[in-house]
């Protein structure tokens, strides 16, 4: 294989990993950040800025947990912590770190503290799914068919789950710094794919493990992921009509 070859090879290898284990989630991330965005102007304009902010408080201090955990995991200082306090500028909470900027890791930290609420909003949601839902195989049908049932809204775990469900949707977005933070890991990442697969071309066939493992592990969440995209639009739909927006 010539070198040129080689070069290809890699670049084609890293954009395999790039699709298959980042964009994905990038995508979900996009489309949680439009409905959080409509859940919150809806919830405003029906229910005030207070009755906004202090109805889905548990949705801001999961938003900051999520921040402080890929905080803790990427090995950045925490500065300072508020799960919940509001402020006349618009702030409801927040996580002040920092970190070693000559650190790769530290770097690539900060795309995963960037999109934390996404991550840690889904992820309780979806604990929060297979604990009050009656959930046996994470499929489209069977989530459906629950969620659909008459019976079902005759139930608590019904009426919670819908509260905590629409309080954490709130909250899923991402703020401007958060975007920023995310932008600069995120071409840590790049970096070090690229650098991988320049390094390990040789090596075997290992980015179509990666990539195989990444795709079954997205293709596992798929059911239940598209149930609260369907869920949060809905819910987001109904609360617009309410508002009169």
């Amino acid at each position: 294989m010539s070198f040129f070859n080689y070069i290809i090879d890699a670049i084609v290898y890293a954009l395999k990993i790039f699709t298959t284990a980042l964009l994905p989630w990038i995508i979900v991330a996009m489309i949680m950040q439009k409905i959080s965005n409509n859940f919150r102007r809806s919830l405003t304009n029906l229910l005030g800025d207070n009755g906004f902010i202090y109805l889905t408080a548990p949705g801001v201090a999961i938003h900051e947990l999520s921040h402080a955990f890929f905080c803790l995991v990427f090995r950045h200082k925490i500065n300072e912590m508020k799960l919940f306090s509001p402020e006349e500028d618009g702030t409801l909470g927040y996580v002040n770190h920092s970190y070693d900027s000559s650190n790769i890791y530290q770097r690539i930290g900060n795309f995963f503290i960037g999109i934390g609420p996404i991550i840690g909003g889904l992820f309780i949601l979806t604990l929060i799914s297979k604990w009050l839902l009656p959930i046996k195989e994470t499929n489209m049908r069977d989530i459906l068919s629950i969620i659909l049932s008459p019976h079902f809204w005759t139930t608590w775990q019904a009426w919670v789950w819908l509260y905590l469900a629409f309080t954490i949707v709130s909250h899923i977005t991402l703020s401007l710094s958060d975007i920023e933070g995310a932008f600069d890991g995120f071409l840590a990442i790049v970096v070090v794919i690229l650098l991988g697969c320049l390094i390990l071309g040789w090596s075997g066939q290992w980015e179509e493990e990666i990539t195989q493992a990444a795709l079954n592990y997205f293709t596992a969440t798929l059911p239940l992921l598209i149930m609260i995209i369907v869920i949060s639009g809905i819910i987001s739909f109904i609360l617009k009509i309410f508002s009169g927006r």
